[in-house]
């Protein structure tokens, strides 16, 4: 369902965020004003009009959607419908107007929320796909796939097994910001190997052409990736990743470096197939695969003790007492502690990290 806005006069239509987030609302532009673009909506399913706007309109086949409008950002769905009732017993001299103050455009025709809110239980939204609105986040479980690399098909989640992962990506092959990425990645592979991080890249092209792009970055940078490099010709696991957008199709050699932009991402993922750290990266500027290092560290220590750890930490440095942690068990887990602030309790680096 496509929900128009249309916010009258001087007002800009506010959506509030967990309806934009699930249901498809477009928002208005200055051709509601001259009555030339309005809403298409299947019978009997809801125009949502957010916050701040006023009018709405919903034509199909000659019969008319529900329309439903707010005066005030709704916290939750719950608040939503039950203000979406009030709304239908709203008086007429309301300083909003009454429900049924719509303008009337050529051959739309205009519902009132007197006729369709009487029961919030009547509202019918229409949820978005879950890839469409679900961009991945830290604490969520990795997406599984199953792709061809240059050490052969790879289950991912298999692969894992019970080691941590790097996956980082490229949006075309011989392109040379990911060239020098590559390369450097390849020469501190030991380093991720004594911390039990398997590397995995991935660019949109085949990996035949991966094979050809390993020659270059060797002769360049003085070492070949040495990690399996996942070939991504139908986008499927850059889709997965919200990378690029689930209509993106075609040959992939035929894009530019530019249309796969949103394909620069790194990813760390946990034993346990959580993904631990997000970053994401511009075409323009080189990926530092040292701090990636810093912040694995960080993660493997404060996922065995209860501490975390300060700006700019490094391996070996103090570190701060988990918030969660009271002062009692402080005192069991770490003796004593410098506490320049109650907030703040500082303690060497725990052992066996």
């Amino acid at each position: 369902m496509e929900i128009w806005l249309d916010p009258g006069e001087g007002v800009t239509p506010h959506i509030h965020p967990a309806l934009e987030e699930r249901f498809e609302v477009l928002a208005g532009n200055p051709s509601f004003l001259s009555g030339r673009a309005w809403s298409t909506a299947a019978p009997g399913e809801t125009v949502v009009v957010p916050a701040g706007a006023r009018h709405a309109y919903g034509n199909r086949g000659g019969e008319t959607a529900h329309m439903v409008c707010h005066a005030k950002p709704p916290s939750t769905l719950q608040e939503f419908l039950e203000e979406t009732a009030e709304l239908s017993r709203r008086p007429k001299d309301h300083p909003a107007g009454p429900p049924d103050r719509l303008r009337r455009a050529p051959g739309r025709r205009p519902v009132s929320s007197s006729g369709c809110c009487s029961d919030a239980s009547n509202l019918v939204l229409t949820p978005k796909k879950q890839e469409e609105f679900m961009a991945l986040q830290i604490g969520d479980t990795a997406p599984d796939f199953e792709a061809e690399t240059t050490e052969g098909k790879v289950n991912f989640h298999d692969w894992i097994g019970d080691s941590w992962a790097v996956l980082f990506s490229h949006p075309r092959d011989f392109t040379p910001v990911c060239t020098t990425e590559l390369g450097y990645m390849a020469s501190i592979k030991p380093e991720f190997d004594k911390r039990n991080v398997k590397i995995i890249g991935l660019s949109v092209d085949p990996i035949e052409n991966h094979s050809k792009w390993a020659s270059d970055i060797e002769e360049t940078q003085g070492f070949a990736p040495n990690y399996p490099m996942i070939g991504d010709p139908e986008f499927a696991v850059s889709k997965a990743y919200g990378m690029l957008p689930a209509d993106v199709a075609g040959d992939p050699t035929e894009r530019t470096p530019a249309q796969n932009q949103t394909v620069r991402n790194v990813f760390v993922i946990g034993p346990d197939k959580k993904i631990k750290l997000i970053l994401v990266y511009p075409m323009t500027t080189g990926r530092n695969f040292d701090e990636v290092l810093r912040v694995i560290d960080s993660l493997q220590l404060t996922a065995s003790h209860k501490v975390s750890t300060p700006v700019n930490w490094k391996q070996g440095e103090d570190v701060i007492i988990a918030g969660s942690v009271n002062d009692e068990e402080a005192k069991e887990l770490f003796g004593e502690w410098q506490s320049p602030k109650p907030y703040i309790r500082i303690v060497p680096q725990p052992n066996g990290n």
